[in-house]
Formats: C-alpha cells, sequence, structure tokens
C-alpha cells in the first residue's frame, strides 16, 4: 500500500481481522437445537459433522470394556455431545441449549 499512512494500514489491517472474527463466528451457529433435531441414531460421525460441522473436541474413551468416541460442539452457552460406538455410528446424543 504504497503511499498509505500508518493509520490507514493499521485501520485496513483492523477491518480485515474483525472479517476474520466474524466468519469463525458463523460457523459456530450450527450448534442449534433444530440440528440436533436431525442427529438419529445409527447415524455415522460423517453424516453428524455435515450438519454440525467439525467438533470442538474429541476423546476416545472406553465404557463397560467397549471402545467408544466422544465428540462435543460448544458455542456460546449451547453444547451437542455424541458418543459414537466402534463402528463410528452414534450410540447417544444430549443437547443443552440457552
Amino acid at each position: 500500500m504504497k503511499g498509505s499512512s500508518p493509520c490507514q494500514k493499521f485501520g485496513l489491517m483492523f477491518l480485515c481481522m474483525a472479517f476474520c472474527l466474524v466468519l469463525v463466528g458463523c460457523g459456530s451457529g450450527k450448534v442449534t437445537s433444530e440440528n440436533f433435531l436431525k442427529i438419529k441414531a445409527g447415524m455415522t460421525e460423517k453424516e453428524v459433522t455435515d450438519i454440525l460441522g467439525s467438533p470442538t473436541e474429541s476423546k476416545d474413551k472406553e465404557v463397560a470394556g467397549m471402545k467408544m468416541k466422544e465428540s462435543t460442539w460448544k458455542s456460546g452457552n449451547s453444547s451437542v455431545e455424541i458418543v459414537y460406538d466402534k463402528d463410528g455410528k452414534v450410540q447417544g446424543m444430549k443437547g443443552n441449549f440457552k
């Protein structure tokens, strides 16, 4: 940006960062009760991520000797937890929406 003052460069950089934050915030809008109701037992992990996007966190766990995967999506005060069996199919789900 030849000929621009330092204030103009800073302002443009600030606007770019603000725009990026808005885009990131929009992605978390998938954690809704409407989308949660679309999740059904037996769905694959891909089908769930197509609806909710990438989880905020995932971890492997063992319950009663069975390997499971638990994924969590969070957005503000709302959250969704999905438990997958060893075959990657939905076994359980819990949603909390505020």
